[in-house]
């Protein structure tokens, strides 16, 4: 199916079936966004109620052990009515999403695996990267995975995954026990499988990105141990790897390429590959992106503003179309990747 043939049944599936749904949803957006202003307005106001007062405390010295009492109830009231009320807003605003993405969703997907090109859609089930994750080289070393949407089948005969996920390091392996850890990374991992295997390992990675420290704030002393070690052992890992200068000097200031194969290296990175690279960067909204090309996987990362494939947002109206052609923009950008790996990569390596 060619592009505009799918672009033809998209708008069409916006027109006869989303949006009489999104519409019939509207007055529950409006309603339930009441709800998060209300929230968003204590979050706001407790920070000052706290400064004022802490003026009042300091002014006023000898107002004795009830009065100082009163002022420290108040005081410790506020942070806490802050931090309850952050908490609410994020649970309102996830909870909102979910109402509508799970509707949406599934007839976006419906329509695009009808394309004899793809075959995508949502999967419930998930086993574990972990392995496959750390041995890409493009995060800091993890342990913990935690999954929120994912979306599987092939494209172009293709095996693609697309993943909204978190990834920690934690003294306990057990997901629902996370106390004790501090975050990876947090955003999308693209896989896609190939049907040939890369002869080297070559990595891509946004400058600044993969040398990021991991938020170590939750983390325990031995932690925070394993992850100054882990760093030491990556960069040691590394040292395998040589830099690749392409010809394109404004790619180079953007991105640090290593591989173990500079003729597979600089083979792959044709100006082809980086338009398709800046394409998908775009079409997700994400300022870094990392990716590694590997036995027979090629893996993206990046970070996300939002969900993968949102389309309602609490403070927008629910029948702004903008957001589903985002959507489609991403879609097509996949497409457009896989199909070019799926023309190319059988040529000369």
């Amino acid at each position: 199916m060619k592009k505009k043939d799918l672009l033809n049944k998209l708008s069409e599936l916006w027109e006869k079936e989303l949006l009489p749904i999104l519409r019939r949803k509207e007055a529950e957006r409006l309603k339930t966004r009441k709800i998060y202003l209300f929230w968003k307005f204590i979050a706001f106001i407790s920070p000052f109620i706290w400064l004022i007062d802490l003026f009042m405390l300091v002014k006023n010295k000898f107002i004795g052990h009830t009065g100082f009492m009163t002022f420290m109830i108040i005081m410790f009231g506020s942070w806490i009515a802050m931090a309850v009320a952050i908490k609410m807003m994020f649970d309102i605003s996830k909870n909102f999403d979910s109402y509508v993405k799970k509707d949406v969703i599934t007839k976006l997907f419906n329509v695009i695996s009808a394309v004899p090109e793809l075959n995508i859609g949502i999967k419930n089930n998930n086993s574990s990267d972990i392995d496959i994750i750390n041995q890409s080289n493009i995060f800091a070393e993890a342990n913990v995975i935690d999954y929120n949407d994912t979306f599987e089948g092939t494209a172009f005969g293709i095996p693609i995954t697309i993943k909204e996920l978190g990834l920690f390091y934690s003294d306990s392996k057990n997901e629902k026990n996370r106390d004790n850890s501090f975050s990876v990374f947090n955003g999308c991992l693209i896989s896609i499988d190939m049907n040939k295997k890369f002869k080297g390992h070559t990595i891509i990675k946004s400058k600044q990105f993969f040398s990021k420290l991991p938020d170590l704030s939750s983390a325990s002393i031995i932690l925070k141990l394993c992850s100054f070690f882990d760093i030491i052992n990556k960069a040691k890992k590394l040292k395998n790897y040589t830099k690749v200068l392409t010809e394109f000097s404004s790619f180079d200031s953007k991105y640090d390429i290593l591989s173990t194969d500079q003729i597979e290296a600089r083979y792959l990175l044709t100006t082809a590959f980086m338009d398709r690279f800046y394409n998908l960067k775009t079409a997700f909204h994400t300022k870094k992106i990392n990716c590694s090309l590997k036995d027979n996987k090629i893996l993206f990362a990046f970070s996300l503003q939002q969900d993968l494939f949102k389309i309602g947002y609490l403070n927008e109206p629910l029948t702004d179309k903008k957001h589903f052609n985002m959507v489609i923009e991403q879609v097509l950008s996949l497409m457009d990747f896989v199909e070019y790996f799926k023309l190319n990569l059988n040529i000369g390596l």
